[in-house]
């Protein structure tokens, strides 16, 4: 989409800043009545910031199919990844391609993004942590060399450090199950049919009886060898497995896991063998809000100083 260009395509600042419109009025519009919907605006701009974000897909996508049919005319093969499979599979139809892929560019807009904010927003106040991950990914890729998929099953810090950051800052900070077919007993508390349910992930993440010093940043409370520890101590990896669980889990678990985690791996160890990561001076503390996802509430201002 151009994220990386000079110069942001027109095309991809509308999308970003539909999607910014989108998940800011999400939480608004539930809040008001039906009848309200043609008196009050929310109604109006949170329609047209899905329509946004469906006429850019539907732009992207129809680019694709021209440059298929010109390989096709050409005698030669379909190439591509994901859209050109699913534009050639024949299983979706048209409108059910152009809904997917919406969500699916929708879905990586702020998920890593706010991840990877709040992982360099902490390791630049931890120099320690950051040292440690430097570390760690240098002598797995010496010499700036690019790492793998088998490079990162030797960083198990980069990933307790990812860990961590989606711990104290889940990127759905609640979500909802309705109960529709049966009964359940939760605490010794019944609840009968048609009960929805909220989960605040966020607290649960938060909770001293499940993460010791559940406020502060400590990736090593997910490294089960650790050394610095002289015995593992409830709080540590030793939580209820439901207690963390920021992709969600079973049959609507997020789809996106892997790849969410790899992109995140992958760029934070390419930063960490560049950069060392300082706070701006005089930078204030932040702290999240839920814009239906959960964000700074402040820009995280960062220094990005080459490493010799």
């Amino acid at each position: 989409m151009g994220c990386l260009q000079e110069e942001i395509p027109p095309e991809t600042l509308r999308f970003i800043a539909a999607a910014n419109d989108m998940l800011t009025l999400s939480e608004t519009v539930v809040l008001f009545p039906r009848w309200s919907r043609g008196v009050l605006p929310f109604w109006g701009r949170f329609v047209q910031a899905w329509d946004d974000l469906y006429d850019v897909a539907r732009t992207l996508i129809d680019r694709r199919i021209c440059e298929i049919e010109a390989q096709v005319s050409s005698g030669e093969p379909a190439e591509g990844l994901y859209l050109t499979y699913l534009l050639t599979s024949d299983q979706l139809s048209r409108s059910e391609v152009y809904t997917s892929v919406t969500e699916l560019l929708l879905g990586g807009v702020d998920t890593t993004s706010n991840t990877l904010s709040w992982t360099l927003y902490h390791l630049a106040r931890d120099g320690g942590a950051q040292e440690r991950l430097h570390r760690e990914v240098v002598s797995v890729c010496p010499d700036l060399q690019e790492p793998n998929s088998d490079d990162l099953s030797r960083m198990p810090f980069l990933k307790a450090v990812i860990k961590e950051t989606l711990r104290l800052y889940p990127v759905v900070p609640g979500n909802g199950r309705f109960v529709s077919e049966d009964e359940v007993v939760v605490g010794n508390y019944w609840f009968p049919k048609k009960t929805q349910f909220h989960l605040c992930h966020y607290s649960l993440c938060h909770d001293e009886d499940q993460f010791e010093n559940a406020e502060l940043f400590k990736p090593e409370r997910w490294l089960r060898g650790d050394s610095s520890r002289s015995k593992p101590t409830t709080g540590s990896y030793n939580h209820h497995p439901y207690s963390f669980i920021p992709f969600g889990v079973g049959v609507r678990g997020c789809v996106g896991k892997r790849v969410a985690e790899m992109e995140m791996f992958f760029a934070l160890s390419r930063l960490m063998q560049k950069f060392e990561v300082q706070p701006e001076p005089g930078a204030p503390v932040v702290e999240p809000k839920t814009r239906t996802l959960l964000i700074p509430g402040k820009p995280i201002n960062l220094r990005f100083l080459p490493r010799a």
